[in-house]
């Protein structure tokens, strides 16, 4: 029970670092000593544990073969003796040494003839060679081994003559854990998977460590990086598990890797490097994922894109003869390279995070019309929106003297732009309101004064065009 002793003190040194963190007034406090006192334990029995499990888990060796056939015999040979054609009495594994090791199965049985087939699983294995008629022998596909726990094993002779099956049970070697007061039977693939989370958290043990010592020896230890060191090492064994999965998938060598053909001791290497540099190893997995998934993302209005929502000025008039200035206001606008102008990209004259400036040219309010106008980041582009181009302008100089309880007379006009026009006015004198199919003003005033007011028109097609005016209401 030695090692659930251990287990359990580590977990009570953290429980205990933990009440006497939040025990702090705050997460920006100097972490107390006794806080950093069971860090550094916590983190010193943690490597302990995990150098004994690699220790542990070095000294295992397997066999060449990543899976054994297991030698397989039929129970009734003397019936099978009998048979015409071809007979299975039984098979047997043979391991022939070199780099990497050849897998035979050997098969016997009679009435083997020249060119015949053998079949594992309904899958035809050429024969390396065959002897008298009683035995023939073949190094099986990997494809027929891997994943599956049965292989039923036939003979088929060219005249058609096929031989009784038989079933031989498939078998990854295993060897005995001993960690601790614990024995565990492991396969090869879960010693290299054991080894690369316990080098990944020692590796960030090694980071740990050395950043605890800097920061106590600086005197910079606050109670919110307790967690941090805490958890470090199960981010790194992650982080090791996860580029463990990419070397041996062949993401990063093209091919995926054979467990007969990995270096133990390299797998530790490479855990380690990635528990000790995760913040790297996590950049490398971001570049290989954006290498595999690569798009090309076209749409407008995410959430990490840009966003405009307004022009000013939204409307701008048509012919002026000289270059306009507009602002493009949003959001997420920081890092514009280029603003599209009906499709033509131009260089924005000044960007902030809220606000775009461009000047537009003679040519782009020449005529009349509609302008889409979008911005472009390294994140993708907005969605367009549309300035207005427009020949309409509010042309009534001023607006006539009131009266205060005298029915008031004014009309505003206005030239070009698209009918029918819509009117609206804002800060109207009390009494007084515009039609807003006319432009005519209408009531009776009701205080005396004089009222700065905006009067607005808007045509069919959006564009818009603004007056002030100053009404003076006499008593």
């Amino acid at each position: 029970m030695t090692w659930m002793i251990l287990l359990g003190i580590l977990l009570a040194g953290a429980i205990v670092a933990a009440q006497v963190s939040s025990s702090s007034p705050a997460d920006e406090a100097a972490m107390g000593r006794s806080t950093r006192l069971v860090i550094m334990s916590y983190l010193l029995a943690l490597a302990a544990m995990l150098v004994y499990g690699l220790v542990k888990l070095s000294a295992l060796e397997y066999p060449d073969a990543p899976l054994t056939i297991q030698a397989q015999g039929d129970k009734d040979m003397e019936a099978l003796s009998k048979l015409s054609g071809p007979v299975l009495f039984y098979a047997m594994p043979h391991l022939t040494p070199g780099s990497p090791a050849t897998y035979e199965l050997a098969l016997y049985g009679k009435g083997f003839k020249k060119d015949l087939k053998v079949r594992l699983n309904g899958d035809d294995q050429v024969p390396k060679f065959l002897v008298a008629d009683n035995l023939v022998r073949i190094v099986p596909e990997n494809k027929v081994l891997v994943g599956t726990n049965v292989v039923v094993a036939e003979v088929v002779n060219a005249d058609g003559g096929r031989s009784n099956a038989l079933m031989l049970r498939i078998d990854r070697p295993k060897q005995i854990l001993h960690f601790l007061d614990f024995e565990w039977p492991i396969t090869r693939d879960l010693q290299l998977l054991l080894m690369v989370l316990c080098a990944g958290a020692l590796g960030t043990f090694v980071h740990a460590v050395g950043s605890l010592a800097d920061y106590i020896g600086n005197q910079k230890t606050i109670s919110s990086w307790f967690w941090w060191y805490i958890t470090r090492p199960f981010l790194g064994a992650t982080m090791a598990l996860i580029f463990y999965a990419v070397l041996r998938g062949g993401f990063l060598t093209g091919t995926a890797a054979d467990v007969r053909v990995v270096n133990p001791f390299g797998a530790i290497a490479v855990a380690a490097l990635v528990g000790m540099f995760s913040d790297k190893a996590s950049l490398k997995l971001k570049e290989i994922f954006d290498t595999l998934f690569k798009s090309d993302d076209k749409r407008t209005g995410k959430l990490a894109g840009p966003v405009v929502t307004r022009l000013n000025p939204a409307t701008v008039r048509s012919a002026t003869g000289q270059p306009l200035e507009i602002k493009i206001l949003g959001d997420r606008l920081g890092k514009t390279t280029a603003v599209k102008v009906n499709g033509a990209e131009r260089k924005p004259d000044a960007v902030s995070e809220k606000e775009v400036t461009l000047k537009l040219t003679v040519d782009d309010t020449k005529n009349a019309g509609q302008v889409k106008i979008s911005v472009v980041t390294p994140d993708g582009a907005s969605a367009d929106v549309v300035l207005q181009v427009s020949d309409l302008a509010v042309t009534t100089a001023a607006l006539p003297q009131g009266s205060v309880g005298v029915d008031y007379a004014g009309q505003v006009q206005a030239t070009g732009g698209s009918q029918p026009l819509q009117w609206s006015m804002d800060n109207a004198p009390d009494g007084l309101k515009i039609d807003a199919k006319s432009g005519g003003l209408k009531g009776k005033p009701t205080a005396a004064g004089t009222t700065k007011t905006t009067v607005k028109v808007t045509d069919k097609d959006g564009a818009s065009a603004t007056r002030d005016y100053d009404v003076e209401i006499v008593p």
